[in-house]
């Protein structure tokens, strides 16, 4: 097996990508423990790997400054002197990023997007759906003689977010309180389980389980606040668009329980494991469950009925299924498991 000193591991794409590729970050370390191994993310996700101990250095591209800035960012990864870079974001940016830096070895999934700039090209059958995504990304690297299959998930905890989670738990005296944090954005509207369901499984876990509900998201998300308000005649939080993702990471870590459709804090929760409920409304070939599902040991799937499942065209358009099948029953019942406590009457 040739030895690298120097790792480039790229991942810029969105939460539960970076996520479910850091077993594989994992396993480079054990395989070459004196390599410097150095991680190219979104700026969104660097707070999720900042911190882990076999990541060095942890560098974001600024895309702000256009051509220009580009170029900067380029001569930024000459002067590292990356001896292999691992692309799982095998898009035209990165892949010529890594050529023109003049990384010797270049290790990626091969396509049309300057694929023909890797080095050691691998056949991309992701969108089959065949592994989870955590099994694709170890996959990948048995092209440098890497083999693992260990998928455990872990993340980087930051001291200031630890700080400001016990603060605001003192504050809102939530310390002690049973804590249900509820997901209720995605990248797709076509993975969203109606914001009104989510307002009512807040209610009902309120009622009968004495919970408090904790809303997170994006700023996307607040849209939806209305509505699940509405629902939820009860004490609850509010935290849409006012996290950082290191804060996301220590409030999950306090949870007993976080409910989401198919979106990246389902791996943050099941990275730090607090359980989990995943609501997958699709189910077609790389985008199903078998690919994107919790890998937590307390961790739930739910899925939409047989026939009932959101199906897309080919520009990515909703055109049939139901958003609703998965009833509020359902995913009550499977909270109450995972809270491990029995409904009480209301």
């Amino acid at each position: 097996m040739q030895e690298f000193k120097k790792i480039l591991v790229i991942r810029t794409d969105r939460i539960g990508d970076v996520v479910l590729t850091i077993p594989a970050v994992r396993a480079l370390h054990e395989a070459f423990p004196k390599a410097r191994i150095t991680m190219w993310v979104a700026k969104s996700t660097s707070e999720l790997v900042e911190g882990l101990s076999f990541v060095n250095e942890v560098i974001v591209e600024d895309t702000s400054m256009g051509w220009k800035g580009y170029w900067d960012f380029i001569k930024i990864l000459k002067e590292k002197r990356f001896d292999l870079a691992v692309n799982y974001h095998p898009k035209r940016r990165t892949n010529s990023a890594c050529f023109l830096a003049g990384i010797p070895v270049r290790l990626g999934y091969y396509n049309n997007k300057f694929g023909f700039f890797l080095t050691l090209p691998v056949a991309d059958l992701r969108h089959m759906g065949k592994k989870h995504e955590a099994e694709f990304c170890l996959d990948l690297l048995r092209d440098i003689g890497v083999v693992s299959s260990d998928t455990r998930l872990e993340l980087a905890v930051n001291a200031q977010a630890e700080a400001w989670a016990e603060q605001f738990f003192k504050s809102h005296g939530l310390v002690g309180k049973k804590l249900v944090a509820l997901h209720p954005d995605a990248s797709s509207s076509s993975k969203c389980w109606p914001a009104q369901m989510f307002g009512e499984l807040g209610a009902r876990l309120a009622l009968s389980e004495g919970v408090v509900p904790i809303v997170v998201g994006g700023v996307s998300a607040r849209q939806q606040l209305d509505v699940i308000g509405k629902q939820m005649d009860c004490d609850y939080h509010d935290l849409t668009g006012s996290l950082s993702m290191a804060q996301l990471v220590s409030l999950l870590r306090r949870c007993q329980l976080l409910v989401s459709n198919d979106s990246g804090p389902v791996h943050v929760s099941a990275a730090v494991g607090t359980p989990v409920i995943s609501l997958f409304l699709r189910t077609q070939p790389g985008i199903n469950h078998g690919r994107w599902r919790p890998l937590g040991v307390n961790s739930a799937v739910l899925l939409n009925k047989p026939g009932e499942e959101i199906v897309l065209d080919a520009e990515c358009q909703v055109v049939g299924g139901k958003f609703d099948s998965i009833s509020v029953d359902e995913v009550l019942a499977e909270a109450v498991r995972l809270l491990g406590s029995k409904p009480r009457a209301s």
